[in-house]
């Protein structure tokens, strides 16, 4: 032993073990437990944000494929995105009056409902598996 060791040696040996605080070590395992439980949280919520931007790009790329193969829609024939006023009257007209806005539209609320549809069976599944 150096005389460092020696030093450390005699300096914790006049400390009691009295000195420790009641349930100390309980509330230090109580601590790390819930260090470890939020560790697990933040993973799960990136991994539940890295899966919804990977789907979102698995579906803008199948939307692409569909226009690109079957509509052949070009963003210029929409005429409600580029009005040259804010005359939302207008564009609501136009939205409705072109028959290729009118595709977009209908697949954009079919799009929503399958999504609300799948949130209602998923959350009636889920209170099933509870009782």
């Amino acid at each position: 032993m150096d005389e460092n060791d020696k030093n450390l040696k005699e300096l914790f040996a006049g400390f009691s073990d009295e000195s420790v605080p009641f349930n100390f070590e309980v509330k230090i395992q109580n601590k790390i437990e819930a260090r470890l439980i939020k560790k697990k949280e933040n993973n799960e919520l990136f991994l539940q944000i890295s899966f919804a931007v990977i789907i979102a790009a698995i579906m803008s790329a199948v939307l692409y494929f569909l226009n690109f193969k079957y509509f052949g829609l070009q963003i210029s024939s929409l005429k409600f995105l580029f009005a040259d006023s804010i005359n939302f009257t207008g564009k609501i007209k136009s939205m409705f009056s072109d028959s290729l806005s009118l595709t977009w539209l209908i697949i954009g609320l079919n799009v929503v409902l399958l999504i609300f549809a799948e949130r209602l069976i998923s959350e009636k599944l889920s209170r099933k598996e509870k009782e």
